[in-house]
C-alpha cells in the first residue's frame, strides 16, 4: 500500500519525496516517481533499443507490486511471472533495493524506542542491526582496499611525503627515488632555448657535456627522457602557447632564439 512507501518518506532514512525508483525485466527498464503521498506516477518505459516513452499518463499506483505487475503484464504481455517488487525495484539515488531501504527505515524506527519493544520487535531489531553491521563491515573493507591502492599509487608517483596518515595501513611504502621535473619542450627552437637557459642557470657544470652531444644528440637524449618519464607535451607549438608567452624575448624574435640554440651547440 501507499502507506508503506509513505513511511519511508516520513522517516529519517535516505528517501525523499519525488525520488525516482526503477526496475528491469528482460532488458526493459521501467522508472517512476514517488510523490509526497507515497503514490507512484510519471512512469517511463525504456526499451532494449533505448527508445524511451512515457506510459500510463493518467494513472498512479498505490504499491510497488501493483506498479511492476501492471508494467510487465500490460506492456510486455507477461502474465505468469512472479516478480518480487520490493526485492527488485531500486531507489535510483542510492542504488539500493526498496527492501533494503525499508529495512533501514524499520531499524531506525525501532532504535528510537528500545524500552517499549515487544520480544518480537527486539528480535527484529537484533536481526536488522546485525545486517547493518555486516554491511558496514563490507563497506569498510572496500574503502580500506581502495585507500591502500591509492596510497601505493601516490607513493610511486610523488616524491613529496604522504599528505595524510593512512589509518588502515601498517606497512610503510618507500617512494621511488626519482626527481620531480617540469615538462621539457623540444618541438620548437624556443622550447630548446628554455631548457638550455635553465640548465645554464642551475647546472652550469653540465653545459659542456650537453654541448658535446650536439643538437641531434641532445634531442635524442631528451626524447628518451620524456618517453621514460611520461613527460607531458603541450597540444600545439603556436607562439601563444602557455610555455612561451612569459618569455618576451622568444615571442619578439624567434629567429634570434634559433640562432642562440645553433651557436650553443656549435661551440
Amino acid at each position: 500500500m501507499a502507506r508503506r512507501i509513505l513511511n519511508l518518506i516520513e522517516s529519517t532514512v535516505d528517501f525523499l519525496p519525488n525520488d525516482e525508483v526503477y526496475f528491469t525485466f528482460k532488458r526493459h527498464k521501467f522508472s517512476a516517481t514517488i510523490n509526497t503521498s507515497g503514490f507512484i506516477y510519471n512512469v517511463v518505459w525504456t526499451m532494449p533499443n533505448n527508445v524511451t516513452v512515457g506510459i500510463f499518463p493518467q494513472r498512479s499506483f498505490e504499491s510497488l507490486t501493483d506498479w511492476t505487475e501492471t508494467c510487465i503484464q500490460e506492456k510486455l504481455d507477461e502474465y505468469h511471472t512472479r516478480y518480487s517488487a520490493w526485492r527488485r525495484v531500486k531507489h535510483t539515488r542510492t542504488m539500493k533495493t526498496m527492501e533494503h531501504v525499508y529495512k533501514e527505515c524499520s531499524r531506525l524506527s525501532l532504535e528510537t524506542q528500545p524500552n517499549k519493544l515487544t520480544n518480537s520487535e527486539l528480535l527484529q531489531l537484533h536481526t536488522l542491526s546485525q545486517q547493518h553491521v555486516l554491511e558496514l563491515t563490507q563497506k569498510n573493507t572496500m574503502y580500506e582496499e581502495a585507500f591502500k591502492n591509492w596510497e601505493k599509487w601516490y607513493l610511486r608517483s610523488n616524491v613529496e611525503p604522504f599528505p595524510v596518515k593512512n589509518p588502515f595501513s601498517s606497512v610503510e611504502i618507500e617512494p621511488l627515488k626519482t626527481e620531480s621535473v617540469q615538462p621539457i619542450v623540444l618541438n620548437s627552437p624556443s622550447g630548446t632555448y628554455l631548457v638550455i637557459q635553465r640548465m645554464t642557470d642551475k647546472h652550469p657544470e653540465a653545459v659542456q657535456t650537453v654541448q658535446s652531444l650536439g643538437l641531434s644528440g641532445f634531442r635524442k637524449l631528451a626524447e628518451k627522457f620524456t618517453t621514460e618519464n611520461k613527460t607531458w607535451h603541450p597540444p600545439d607549438t603556436k607562439a601563444e602557447a602557455w610555455w612561451s608567452v612569459s618569455v618576451d624575448e622568444i615571442n619578439k624574435n624567434p629567429r634570434k632564439v634559433a640562432r642562440l640554440v645553433y651557436e650553443f651547440f656549435k661551440k
